[in-house]
């Protein structure tokens, strides 16, 4: 199952995302009766919605999530509160380094900047689905 629409409305060429996703599997191997793609999402609370909607048709329940680790809490509450068994499969670590410090690494770096907008994005995401009772 791919899941993934259009955050913003899109020219008539654009694809929704989860037909990129579909083709990287396709390339892969992975031929398309195996795959099912959910394209009406525009956002998590979306894709676990539309996701769950489509695979209990299916009589599935239970399922392997992969999305990034920094991701991966709001997204385990959405799809369980969609009503889906959810087993977290985390990617995109990124890990600290433990090196002796120097002088230059009192430097900023743009890395570290990027690290804390994702992790302000998901902090203030899970409030904010809180707050709409998308998740508990």
């Amino acid at each position: 199952m791919i899941s993934g629409g259009n955050v913003f409305p899109q020219g008539q060429n654009i694809k929704p995302e989860a037909y990129y996703t579909a083709g990287i599997l396709n390339d892969w191997g992975i031929p398309d009766e195996a795959i099912v793609i959910e394209t009406l999402s525009r956002n998590t609370h979306e894709n676990a919605v539309q996701t769950s909607r489509l695979l209990q048709q299916r009589d599935i329940f239970s399922i392997l999530l992969v999305t990034s680790a920094v991701h991966m809490p709001r997204a385990y509450l959405c799809f369980e509160q969609a009503g889906l068994q959810v087993t977290p499969s985390p990617s995109g670590y990124s890990a600290a380094s433990y090196d002796r410090p120097t002088i230059v690494a009192l430097l900023p770096e743009v890395n570290n900047l990027q690290r804390t907008h994702q992790l302000i994005k998901e902090k203030l995401g899970i409030a904010v689905y809180r707050f709409r009772g998308w998740i508990n």
